[in-house]
């Protein structure tokens, strides 16, 4: 019983320590995400044209 509840302690501590680092991470990744966007308007152009939520979602 001890050793299963060390286990889940070591689980659920290695699960915090995963979603602490995502976390942190978060603000540097819509950084660069921003950063690419402001860099592709300068290149794609639509004409003004808005996209349906379909066009949208096309591959």
């Amino acid at each position: 019983m001890i050793l299963r509840l060390r286990n889940y302690c070591k689980l659920a501590n290695e699960q915090l320590r995963l979603w602490l680092e995502d976390y942190v991470r978060r603000p540097q990744q819509a950084y660069v995400a921003m950063q690419t966007i402001r860099a592709l308007r300068g290149v794609l152009f639509t004409g003004g044209r808005k996209f349906t939520r379909d066009e949208m979602n096309e591959r």
